[in-house]
């Protein structure tokens, strides 16, 4: 019995996950519910790493950096007024001729945009990597129904791939 009621206890103060507010996160409906720019492709996994046979089968987003121009991803989330905090979890990997350039520099960049400002963070891609998972929370929700979610690929060459794509609200 006491166990039980040390179990209830964690379990309710757990914060509680709600369904993805994101509808299309593994892009197994190609672009539904995403603005891309050009050179932002939904193919699947096979097409781009062909040598990853006996993996899952599916869909990813493979972004083609461009040498000069930084191109975006991004979706509309609508924000339940009770939530304490969005999740935001995906997976990237670097594809065929993946090269950042400079080299040391971050690869991609997370924005959130709202009524009134924005905020965002940079990550790296291992180069050598497999799939890596990428995390990041935010807490800052007071007055803020309406988010843009922007992911943007910074200048390089080759491609990057995305999957798995998640926001959950924290309750």
């Amino acid at each position: 019995m006491k166990h039980a009621v040390a179990v209830m206890a964690l379990l309710i103060a757990l914060p509680a996950f709600g369904e993805s507010l994101i509808k299309n996160g593994d892009f197994e409906k190609g672009k539904m519910g995403w603005d891309t720019d050009p050179g932002l492709r939904i193919v699947p996994i096979q097409e781009v790493m062909p040598e990853l046979v006996g993996s899952p089968q599916g869909q990813v987003l493979a972004a083609e950096l461009h040498k000069n121009n930084r191109r975006a991803l991004s979706t509309k989330l609508r924000i339940d007024r009770k939530a304490r905090m969005i999740s935001i979890r995906m997976k990237m990997r670097p594809g065929p001729g993946f090269n950042p350039v400079p080299p040391e520099a971050p690869q991609y960049t997370i924005r959130l945009e709202y009524q009134g400002g924005a905020t965002f963070s940079q990550r790296a891609i291992d180069p050598a990597g497999d799939w890596q998972d990428v995390k990041w929370d935010f807490t800052d929700l007071q007055g803020k129904s309406q988010i843009k979610m922007v992911v943007e690929f910074h200048p390089g060459g080759g491609i990057i791939l995305v999957d798995d794509v998640a926001v959950d609200e924290v309750q």
